[in-house]
């Protein structure tokens, strides 16, 4: 809401807080979550002092198109109207008073504090670290209709995204034109989830997701925080929004009943959303009056990938007053969360002012933000002296006399925006100064300035690194720079985006930045962006009775494509806007372009070769080569001049050199060449005649051999090379780069222990005193992880077999899947454990093409217990566990739906981590009449096979419901369930394995999800040897999705399973409907005969809204409807799939072996032995022995693979058949009147 706890409300031109945006608007979400009191938690703290978040499902998303957003647009002309808050939230929690003063702090504009021990410190003068770019007006006064703006944006693949207090507007960003796909209000975006009018926003583009994340508040009492997920990077119509919603003080520990959380701030990186701000009351009796103290969220980051629920923990008290006693009250405000996109980021942060002294930041530290948070007490960062900054005079001021004279408002400390890059947080804010650039605290701070930090040791004792105020020096009439905001790129370069203003200036948009080699705390002049030419003399915002209002903040960010473009916007007056209103601006900032190639190494090549260059750079005020690194997709890359010279591959080593793979052709005219880098922005620097191509290799001679192997880290490697033809003795030598620990003899021996990851391009070259022959070559080293896939943690009964093998994949450093590598489970050798086949402790299997590899039949001993086995591969890679239980079971002696013996009462009596068995002979059907079995705790459900016990819903009541906790079922059939979603199975953030199971004829309600199984809220399912089918959605809703299956958890994997004549009406996904952001891995699993009814319908057989859909081994074939009748979405391919149909579905990965277009030729549903019912291949069917190396056994536990030698195989595959089932030679017998092979 801008005025935050330090100024008044920002004034609104128009009905902002009026809800309803037009005749027929969308109205807001149900109340439940704003209004229906929850039971009052209180907040545990752990023994390290940190509080414990409470995480908290709030409510369903509702998904729009950016059409439907855009239909609802009104182009009604806005009428000026000035909305304040209640007046108790004008000032901040320390305006009226002096911070005391931190006596740690250093009175000194930077830090360190330069060394004065060899006399006078030397003045300094930063490069110039950034060009500006493409520069265009993002928003004014007059098409927002909001004051201040609370300037934001930012940067995506292909648009600038600006988002603005009344107006959201996306740009092309090639050209700074306004592309139409989205401009509209922040009340019309937020209409589907907003209670009253919106403020404050804050965009920011995921490099990790790539995905929009949007966050705003209403300014109701209590207020709701507003939360927008995009579904992909670019916006379009097409494109589509997820809205949340959750009311401040109805996120547990329930607290601050009725206040306005204000000033939002937002952080993403790969775990949560880091949202903060401070407490006010606005006008609601249940606040008391004045500052309520800060308060932080963490959403979990995972559960707004899809519908939801929302998941978020509260954090209350972060500085008092607080709701409830709490141990971890401290100093903290206007909380800013950190952005961090680091893909391995463990911890979150949130930075904020102190309350309660000058000269300290504090950082608050977020250990699991992804699962149950816990929040640190204050870790105070001690900072040179920063006092709050003073009212701003500018240029034709026409109140002079007033007050407050007309002055703009200069903010305060708070934390502007902040960031972790290459391990430290950077973070802003605005101080008072004098013309040194201190803040005094006296009356010579007669200035504004922008305070920078950089803070480092984040994993143990956070420390400030530097510190740099941005001043104006000048004695008299100085410039202020106010509402500074800092971003870092990958390179290290950092820039600044602020206003510029004074009495002898109008406000202008403002830029300065330094090099990652200047000196600690020193930045370059600042240069403005805009040339303003009028006042900021709004007549409705008069600075009579208090200041006039900016800011309340400004925006930079770092372009997703080459992590080195930095992207400002800064607030200006504008000409055009009310006399003199706001304007926002964007500039693009431009990295320091490329080091200049000043020579080649080797500096020539011979026609006729292929050769690795070292290319070394001379860097000069900052320029320098430069590579993202894996992630982005934009890299280095090079060229030489003329023709017959191509560059096979260019390498990043460092700012000062390249790798190059040059391939000279026989015909490539000899003499000088010039060599051109360019980084991954476009900047290019030429090397000119560094590189020259001689004429002449050694006629008929060449080095040997042609290629040679890659390696792993701490394999022992040994190649030999020679020179067939040619005369004479050679000596070898070599260029580029050798793989880490090995060296090349003279005699051409290339030996020693590989000790370093990567890809390593070097050329041998061999001569014999008259003549060279060079042979370029590529040493990829790898170093292989373990990761389990499966199997852990799971239940046997004593002296029987585990229901699901241990399954483990091995991957190499690039996170590419590893074939053939041999991975030993290993048991313990005594107390609790199993064994394998042959009463072995040990097994080994060998990963198959997608790097997985599965043991084989564990069975558990005599001795109840809990124990690990680990699996383990050569090399560096640390073993995996997994974690097993042999368990005594409670036994369901009858098929009563209830009472003693009744499988529901055994659920009941069975402790967490138990097991239920039934007795033997039992059979039959357990129909249940009293509702649905909840399971939430762990538990393992042995069944006696799917064709000996079923349990029904009695058309009634969904079957199974499975809470947070680790469940397997097996041996069970679930038929005939009922319910909104799940109708057979739902699973609500639980680790649940299904094994040997029939999920049949169950029927979800109209409108909702899953027939058979709903896989939500962070589910992790594995479901094995299991048919799923005819199962449906019913009814005509167009909401309706996932037949058989929606997955919208975490993860499901599906393993040699049936999923067949399942349907959904009115939807998508007669099969499976994948969403949420979840991963869904299909291994040797058939896919037929599924459909999408209606008109609407699309992907038959699957359907993908989002998340990872991969296919291994695969059929998907015999599917129904409208549109997309088998596939329908992004799919990632393993290989070896039959796929009847592509038609709407974008298929990547790898398709070599994939079969396409034809029918896989299976039979009915039938049974053909094993535990389920399956579809055998008929005779002759074309998925027979064109399957890859996938699992050992098939759905019915019959060995893979059994390869007919009259049938050829598949490239690189092992005869295996494609699908569930495995056709073997006594399936066969009859079926053509003659025996099988």
């Amino acid at each position: 809401m801008n005025s935050s706890i330090y100024r008044f409300k920002h004034l609104l031109i128009g009905a902002l807080a009026t809800f309803s945006v037009m005749a027929g608007a969308v109205t807001a979400m149900d109340a439940s979550s704003s209004t229906t009191s929850s039971p009052s938690v209180v907040q545990a703290v752990n023994s390290k002092g940190e509080l414990i978040g409470i995480p908290t499902p709030m409510g369903k998303g509702t998904v729009e198109s950016v059409a439907t957003i855009m239909a609802r647009e009104s182009g009604a002309p806005v009428l000026l109207q000035e909305t304040e808050a209640d007046a108790d939230i004008n000032y901040s929690p320390y305006a009226d008073r002096v911070r005391a003063q931190n006596p740690a702090s250093a009175f000194v504009s930077t830090w360190p504090i330069p060394d004065k021990s060899h006399g006078p410190a030397k003045s300094v003068s930063p490069k110039v670290p950034q060009t500006a770019g493409i520069n265009f007006t993002a928003a004014t006064l007059d098409d927002s209709g909001s004051v201040p703006p609370d300037t934001m944006g930012a940067i995506g693949p292909q648009q600038f995204i600006a988002f603005v207090n009344g107006r959201i507007r996306s740009f092309n960003k090639t050209t700074g034109v306004v592309d139409g796909a989205i401009n509209t209000s922040g009340d019309n975006f937020f209409a589907s989830v907003r209670s009253a009018g919106t403020s404050d926003p804050r965009i920011r583009f995921d490099r990790l997701t790539h995905r929009w994340f949007v966050v705003m508040i209403d300014v109701g009492a209590p207020n709701r925080v507003l939360v927008a997920v995009s579904n992909g990077p670019l916006i379009t119509a097409q494109s589509s929004f997820t809205f949340f919603q959750f009311a401040q003080d109805q996120a547990p520990p329930l607290g601050n009943p009725g206040c306005l959380m204000d000033y939002p701030s937002i952080g993403i990186d790969a775990n949560a959303i880091y949202v903060g701000g401070n407490l006010f009351n606005n006008g609601n009796a249940a606040c008391p009056a004045g500052f309520q103290g800060a308060v932080a969220f963490v959403i979990q980051k995972s559960s707004v990938l899809g519908v939801g629920p929302i998941v978020v923990s509260a954090f209350r008290g972060l500085s008092g007053p607080a709701p409830f006693t709490d141990p971890a009250q401290g100093d903290s405000v206007t909380p800013q969360g950190v952005d961090n996109d680091d893909p391995a980021a463990t911890d979150g942060f949130f930075v904020a002012d102190s309350n309660n002294f000058a000269g300290i930041l504090n950082l608050r530290r977020v250990s699991n933000p992804g699962g149950t948070p816990t929040l640190s007490a204050d870790i105070p960062i001690t900072v040179p002296n920063n006092n709050v900054p003073i009212k701003v005079d500018h240029l034709g001021n026409n109140h002079p006399g007033s007050t407050f004279n007309g002055n703009l408002d200069g903010n305060d400390t708070r934390p502007i925006q902040s960031r972790i890059v290459n391990g430290s947080i950077y973070t802003s804010q605005g101080v008072a100064c004098d013309n040194t650039g201190v803040s005094t605290g006296t009356a010579s701070d007669n200035r504004d300035g922008v305070r920078f930090y950089q803070i480092g040791s984040l994993d143990t004792s956070p420390t400030l690194i530097q510190a740099g105020t941005i001043f104006d020096p000048a004695a008299t009439n100085p410039l202020f720079y106010t509402y500074g905001s800092i971003a870092v790129s990958g390179q290290g370069h950092a820039a600044l985006s602020f206003t510029s203003v004074g009495v002898t200036s109008y406000a202008n948009g403002a830029m300065t930045g330094r090099l990652s080699s200047d000196p600690a705390g020193f930045t370059n002049t600042p240069v403005t962006v805009t040339a303003a030419t009028v006042p900021y003399n709004p007549t409705f915002d008069l600075g009579t009775t208090r200041a006039r209002r900016w800011g309340d903040y400004s925006a930079i960010s770092i372009d997703p494509d080459d992590n080195m473009t930095l992207w400002g916007v800064s607030e200006y007056t504008d000409s055009t806007s009310n006399g003199g209103g706001w304007g926002v601006k964007v500039t693009q900032l431009l990295a320091p372009a490329p080091a200049t190639p000043s020579s080649a190494s080797p500096s020539f090549a011979v026609q006729g070769s292929v050769v690795n260059v070292t290319i070394n750079g001379t860097s000069v005020a900052g320029t320098g080569f430069y590579d993202p690194g894996t992630g982005f997709p934009k890299h280095i890359s090079a060229s030489v001049s003329g023709s017959n010279v191509s560059v096979l591959s260019a390498t990043y080593s460092n700012a000062q050199s390249v790798q190059l793979s040059l391939s000279v052709g026989n015909s490539a005219a000899t003499g000088p060449r010039n060599i051109l880098i360019k980084n991954p922005d476009g900047q290019s620097a030429t090397g000119v005649g560094i590189f020259t191509v001689n004429a002449g290799a050694c006629p008929l001679a060449d080095v040997t051999p042609a290629s040679i192997p890659n390696g792993q880290v701490g394999d022992s490697y040994n190649q030999a090379f020679a020179v067939s033809g040619g005369s004479g003795t050679y000596t070898f030598s070599s260029s580029g780069t050798l793989p880490g620990g090995t060296s090349l003899s003279a005699a051409g021996v290339l030996s020693g222990t590989l000790t370093v990851n990567g890809v390593f391009n070097f050329s041998i070259v061999a001569s014999n005193g008259s003549c060279n022959v060079v042979r370029a070559y590529t040493v990829a080293v790898k170093t292989n992880s373990l990761a389990v896939v499966s199997g852990t943690p799971q239940s046997a009964l004593a002296n029987a077999a585990f229901p699901s093998p241990l399954v483990a994949v091995v991957t190499d450093s690039d996170g590419n899947p590893v074939s053939g590598v041999p991975v030993t489970f290993s048991a313990p050798n005594s107390g609790a454990s199993g064994t394998f086949p042959g009463a072995s402790l040990t097994a080994i299997a060998n990963t198959n093409g997608i790097g997985v590899a599965s043991s084989p039949v564990f069975t558990a001993n005599a001795t109840l217990g809990t124990y690990v086995v680990t699996a383990s591969i050569s090399g560096p890679a640390a073993p995996v566990s997994y974690n097993l239980s042999n368990v005594a079971p409670l036994i369901v002696t009858n098929l009563n739906d209830s009472g003693p013996g009744s499988l529901r009462q055994t659920l009941i009596d069975v402790g967490s981590g138990g097991g239920v068995a039934f007795q033997i002979g039992l059979t039959g059907t357990i129909t249940l009449t009293t509702g649905q079995l909840a399971i939430n705790k762990s538990v393992s459900i042995f069944g006696p096979g799917a064709r000996v016990i079923t349990v029904s819903g009695n058309n009634a009541a969904r079957v199974f419901t499975i809470g947070a906790a680790t469940v397997s079922i097996s041996g069970l059939t679930v038929s005939n369930g009922s319910a909104a979603s799940g109708a057979g199975i739902q699973i609500n953030g639980g680790t649940v394995s299904l094994t040997d199971m029939s999920i049949v004829n169950n029927v979800a309600l109209s409108g909702s999800l899953g027939g058979g199984i709903d896989n939500e809220s962070g589910g992790v399912v594995t479901i094995l040897r299991c048919t799923i089918a005819n199962n449906s959605v019913a009814g005509t809703n167009s909401s309706s999705r996932g037949g058989g299956i929606e997955n919208q958890g975490t993860s499901m994997t599906i393993t040699n399973s049936t999923v067949t004549g399942n349907t959904v009406g009115g939807g998508k996904g007669g099969a499976l409907r994948n969403g949420g952001g979840a991963t869904f891995t299909s291994i040797n699993t058939t896919f037929t005969n599924n459909a999408a009814t209606t008109a609407t319908g699309a992907g038959g057989n699957l359907s993908v809204l989002n998340g990872a859909v991969n296919l291994s081994n695969t059929i998907v074939a015999g599917g129904t409807a409208t549109t997309h009748p088998d596939l329908d979405g992004a799919f990632v391919s393993q290989d070896y799939n039959l796929l009847q149909s592509f038609a709407g579905a974008t298929i990547t990965g790898t398709t070599t072996n994939n079969i396409t277009g034809v029918s896989p030729n299976l039979a009915a549903l039938a049974n053909n032995g094993g535990q389920t019912d399956t579809q055998l291949p008929n005779v002759g069917s074309p998925v027979i022995d064109k399957g890859g190396a996938g699992v050992n056994a098939d759905q019915r536990g019959i060995s893979r693979p059994f390869d007919d030698p009259s049938i050829t195989n598949a490239t690189g595959g092992n005869g295996s058949d494609i699908g569930a089932v495995e056709l073997q030679s006594t399936d066969v017998i009859f079926r053509d009147g003659f025996e099988g092979p």
